[in-house]
């Protein structure tokens, strides 16, 4: 009889059966129950892939550029501002005087017209204090009155105003014109004017 070939499980399983039983040799060792368990294939897991953590970026920064400055086409130049015009009048002002009086700078320059114009101030009693002077050494601008630093004045130059009735109200004060002083010396008639208006001036001043 030839030798059967046993070698496994799968075997004994085709000739004993799915159990069996063997004796040992020795009667006092417990009896050891075998089964036949039929080779099976192991089961095999797929092992997951390792899923690589998302390496982080770093973010870009994108410096924009600055947009670029718009030229007008036409450029605008900056308005020209006048310069302002040379004052006609110089005043010649005191601290306590009220009223002012404006010859031209060549008649304050004549001794003859200065003493003309110191007659008609005695005349009129007028305290030296109240009297103020002005000088006239160019082109007189109306405007320029708003200035005036008294709040009377009688102008010596009927061409400076050839409007309304004296007295003219020109910014806060009063003013008086009449003619030059070398047109009053030879003129009686112009100088009775000229007292009447000077006669209204001193009851203001009082």
């Amino acid at each position: 009889m030839s030798e059967l070939l046993i070698d496994g499980p799968e075997t004994l399983a085709l000739l004993y059966g799915e159990s069996f039983y063997i004796f040992p040799q020795d009667a006092n060792a417990a009896l050891t129950h075998v089964v036949a368990t039929p080779k099976t294939e192991p089961i095999i897991k797929p092992i997951a892939e390792k899923t690589k953590a998302p390496v982080p970026q770093t973010p870009t920064v994108v410096i924009a550029p600055e947009p670029p400055v718009s030229q007008p086409q036409n450029p605008v130049s900056p308005p020209v501002v006048a310069e302002d015009r040379k004052p006609g009048i110089t005043w010649k002002t005191k601290p306590t005087s009220k009223v002012l009086f404006v010859l031209q700078i060549s008649e304050f320059r004549n001794p003859d017209l200065l003493n003309l114009l110191k007659k008609i101030v005695d005349s009129l009693k007028l305290a030296v204090e109240l009297v103020g002077f002005g000088q006239i050494d160019g082109t007189v601008h109306l405007e320029e009155f708003d200035r005036m630093p008294n709040p009377y004045a009688v102008i010596f130059d009927s061409e400076v105003w050839g409007g309304a009735e004296n007295p003219v109200q020109l910014g806060k004060g009063e003013v008086y014109f009449s003619h030059r002083l070398e047109v009053l010396q030879n003129d009686q008639d112009l100088k009775r004017e000229l007292w009447a208006y000077l006669k209204q001036l001193k009851e203001k001043l009082q």
